[in-house]
């Protein structure tokens, strides 16, 4: 298991990462509350490395786990690794939201809770680019997210994932809900940098998008399954 440490940021960057201009009616509640919690704030994340044993068109067998979905197949045809993680605000937060009363300060704590998630993955990543062949580099893929992956699967990451999860503080109930709620999990694998699946996707207030929607491209892939 692999914990990849917090990295560093301002204020600025909170607000440019949640899209918000520094006149947001919310920056101001945003910026008291991060400076309040800024002691409690602790945030985690941790990866494993399984090599992909065997893929087939329609799954892909990693850490004794065999995964069934042709978009998942095809986008890792690239990699030999995956890289199962998971990714959360941490508990310490979570309690913290539940003592909030005041709507702004609920708005504006989600928002920071957020924030210290997506900056968990995307340090998550950046360590896992390091690990990654030349020429490729970090794809990420969620259970639920992925056209094609169903969300039931999110079981078969958790037993992955084993007693790591629960060390971080992180539970998945039977309906696969996570908690703290601001926690993802997904796997990160090695793709060639042109190749990302946000084309195929329609939803447009993502905070994970790395591409604009392309209706050929969701055509055009259409034809291929």
């Amino acid at each position: 298991m692999v914990q990849p440490e917090l990295i560093p940021f301002t204020f600025s960057d909170v607000l440019r990462s949640l899209g918000m201009p520094s006149a947001h009616r919310f920056s101001e509640p945003i910026g008291a509350l991060l400076e309040k919690t800024k002691d409690i704030a602790s945030p985690k994340a941790f990866y494993l490395e399984c090599p992909i044993e065997q893929r087939t068109e329609k799954m892909v067998f990693a850490g004794g786990q065999r995964f069934y979905s042709d978009r998942l197949s095809q986008n890792t045809k690239h990699s030999a690794v995956l890289y199962p993680f998971l990714c959360t605000c941490g508990k310490e937060m979570a309690d913290f939201a539940e003592s909030l009363s005041d709507v702004a300060e609920v708005f504006a704590f989600d928002a920071i809770m957020e924030f210290y998630r997506k900056l968990m993955t995307f340090q998550v990543k950046e360590t896992i680019r390091r690990e990654l062949p030349y020429g490729l580099v970090p794809r990420v893929d969620y259970p639920g997210d992925l056209w094609g992956w169903e969300i039931h699967d999110l079981k078969k990451l958790f037993r992955i994932f084993g007693d790591h999860a629960w060390e971080i503080g992180v539970s998945l109930s039977e309906f696969y809900m996570m908690t703290p709620l601001k926690t993802v999990a997904g796997v990160i694998y090695g793709e060639p940098e042109t190749e990302t699946e946000c084309p195929l996707c329609s939803l447009e207030r993502c905070s994970r998008r790395e591409a604009p929607f392309s209706q050929v491209a969701c055509l055009e892939s259409l034809y291929r399954i």
